[in-house]
């Protein structure tokens, strides 16, 4: 995908107005940041609104992210891509990650945790 990034204007071979590799490169580094940085500052929302409503809005967050992140490679706008993928998409993967870890990961562990507790008392 980098390559196709890197040679819109120019098909071939770079032209003066194609962006450089490392431009391109940002907006996955974004998602990892605004990722860590949602997911850490609205994990006590997500507890109060619920799974549901938390993974809603992570899904309205990514669709309008890919759609502005698409806008952004049309128009040739790299501030619109790093905004739209980078900002509003790693912020929605933060919602929806941090509810993977709540429904599927801790519940299953404390259940685990049960688990050897109980075998503790028998042995």
């Amino acid at each position: 995908m980098a390559d196709v990034l890197t040679r819109e204007n120019g098909f071939v071979t770079s032209a003066s107005s194609d962006w450089a590799l490392m431009e391109t490169a940002v907006p996955l580094s974004l998602v990892f940041l605004f990722h860590g940085i949602s997911a850490s500052l609205l994990g006590k929302w997500q507890l109060k609104v619920g799974p549901r409503k938390a993974v809603a809005v992570a899904s309205f967050c990514f669709g309008g992210g890919l759609m502005l992140g698409a806008a952004g490679i049309y128009l040739h706008n790299l501030p619109l891509l790093y905004l739209g993928y980078g900002a509003l998409g790693g912020s929605s993967l933060g919602f929806a990650c941090m509810n993977f870890l709540l429904i599927n990961i801790i519940s299953k562990y404390s259940n685990l945790v049960f688990l050897f507790y109980c075998l503790l008392l028998f042995f």
